[in-house]
């Protein structure tokens, strides 16, 4: 059975809307910073905590929010 070409369009037009509103409006994220020690911080924000660790050599950051 062959599938209409307008079916075919119609499912890649679906699939392209339901990616679009998956996708995360990074600008309306909120990250809120808190100091636990002279050198260490922590970044709260939606879904994770991003620890920070400041020192002479520079600075040392786990992400564990976003991949991007």
């Amino acid at each position: 059975m062959r599938v209409p070409r307008c079916y075919l369009a119609l499912a890649a037009l679906a699939a392209t809307a339901l990616f679009a509103q998956a996708q995360t409006d990074y600008s309306k994220i909120q990250i809120k910073s808190n100091k636990l020690a002279d050198n260490l911080y922590t970044l709260d924000g939606a879904g994770g905590t991003i620890g920070v660790l400041t020192g002479p050599d520079g600075v040392f950051m786990v992400d564990s929010q976003f991949a991007p």
